[in-house]
């Protein structure tokens, strides 16, 4: 008794130098040894209360510490690496960000926002990383380090991320890891890819490996190396488009992995690689658009148009007159190679009008026949509907057969919605009991309207589609 009483009056930390700190790690312990062995009856007196008093005290300085330091890093957590320039880190459910550098853990729910000079390499376990160029927002949605599966998503910049291959026996199972924007997903797996997200648009390199870029609930586009896929608003993604190794193209795609080796001196010329995307998309839109591929132009004029209009809300007020003047081009361009399309497909559905009535003519389905023209429609002759279905249901009776072939045809737009249709007719009728043949040819000019039921024959000018 006497011994315990002697320590009970030494000072905590007095003993071979230990620390304040360490007393009170000591303190905590012995009063969980108690707690872990049986309820104690606790008293006010002696090393219980002096424990107590300890713990009380050490809360708040415990509390302080762990605002100022980071969680412990554990082998499975995906940590900052090298860092440049401004970085900070939004950890999940705290409402301000803070400074981040090297060896900080990020944990699901994080984000990391890099400044206009900020570079930063984040770290996975698994010899995969992911390296954020400047003005960039990412988030780490969730990890598993043991299976190997993550998703992670940049909210708005330009990453590359080196993803270190799978094993054998995981070649054929889904991607491990998916990267998402606001408006596409990447799911990848052993590759090396960099991407670019600016508003709705993304582009999708690919240095490494094979990438499945998709849009929102699209089919996937697989993105290859020394290709590029672009998608916006959360349409299917192009085609793998080849990068020309003397293209402009090839040039954002070089400096893009350029600054995410090593961060840049300025980031000046890296700034304007979102601008050089665009620019080289004026120019591949026009060729698509020459080789019929409207479809394709429309979609990658929309990723330019998309990316111009999100740099500029950033730009300085020096750049917005020439952003703005270069947006109007791209404008332009999309409403003429829109009004291309449209043309397309009325033409082909005027094609589609000419294919139905052949098939009714040689059916001999008059009701069908006289559906495709205009309630008004008028003969050069001045010739009505009526007559005309006189004259048809007279050669429907006496021909067994018949066989209606257009030739030659011609759809020329007229004004809008109007088109002038010129073509070869080669009529040909049988009557099978008398082992009769007659047949007519005619040269015929229409013209044919868009109505809300689909193209109708509104007159016909010259020559005579029908058998007399």
């Amino acid at each position: 008794m006497h011994d315990l009483g002697q320590r009970r009056r030494k000072p905590i930390g007095s003993a071979g130098n230990r620390s304040p700190l360490i007393g009170v790690r000591l303190c905590f312990q012995r009063g969980e040894e108690k707690l872990a062995r049986k309820p104690v009856a606790m008293t006010h007196s002696g090393r219980t209360l002096a424990c107590r008093a300890v713990r009380l005290a050490a809360v708040p300085l415990l509390i302080g510490l762990s605002l100022l330091f980071p969680l412990a890093v554990f082998a499975d957590d995906i940590v900052l690496g090298m860092t440049k320039g401004e970085v900070h880190v939004l950890p999940a459910g705290r409402t301000a960000p803070v400074p981040a550098g090297k060896g900080l853990a990020l944990r699901s729910g994080d984000r990391v926002y890099t400044g206009q000079d900020g570079w930063a390499t984040l770290l996975v376990p698994d010899g995969s990383r992911v390296v954020l160029t400047a003005d960039s927002e990412f988030m780490v949605r969730a990890h598993d380090s043991k299976r190997r599966t993550g998703a992670f998503a940049l909210i708005t910049g330009m990453l590359r991320a080196i993803i270190a291959p799978s094993l054998k026996s995981q070649a054929n199972s889904p991607p491990h890891y998916r990267f998402n924007t606001s408006t596409a997903v990447a799911g990848v797996r052993g590759t090396d890819f960099s991407m670019i997200h600016f508003g709705q648009a993304n582009i999708f390199f690919g240095n490494q490996g094979t990438v499945e870029v998709q849009g929102i609930d699209t089919a996937a586009r697989l993105l290859t190396a020394a290709s590029v896929v672009q998608t916006t608003r959360g349409l299917l993604p192009t085609q793998p488009i080849p990068v020309d190794p003397d293209s402009r193209l090839a040039e954002a795609q070089a400096l893009l992995n350029s600054v995410t080796e090593q961060a840049p001196a300025s980031w000046a010329e890296a700034g304007k690689l979102p601008e050089i995307v665009a620019q080289w998309n004026l120019t591949y839109s026009r060729h698509l658009a020459d080789a019929g591929r409207q479809d394709e132009a429309l979609l990658v004029l929309q990723v330019a148009l998309d990316l111009t209009e999100a740099i500029k809300v950033k730009a300085r007020s020096t750049e917005k007159d020439r952003l703005e003047a270069f947006q109007a081009q791209l404008e332009e361009t999309r409403l003429n190679q829109e009004r291309q399309v449209a043309a397309q497909a009325a033409a082909e559905s005027v094609r589609k009008l000419y294919a139905d009535f052949t098939e009714a003519y040689q059916a001999k389905a008059l009701g069908r026949l006289t559906r495709l023209l205009v309630r008004d429609w008028k003969a050069g002759d001045g010739a009505d509907v009526s007559d005309l279905e006189d004259n048809l249901s007279n050669s429907f009776r006496v021909f067994d057969r018949i066989q209606y072939a257009i030739g030659n045809l011609n759809i020329s737009p007229l004004d809008a919605g109007r088109f002038q249709v010129s073509y070869t007719v080669t009529i040909t009728g049988q009557i099978q009991g008398m082992n009769m043949k007659h047949q007519e040819s005619s040269n015929v000019t229409d013209t044919v309207v868009l109505t809300p039921d689909g193209p109708k024959i509104q007159s016909t000018r010259g020559g005579k589609p029908w058998l007399q």
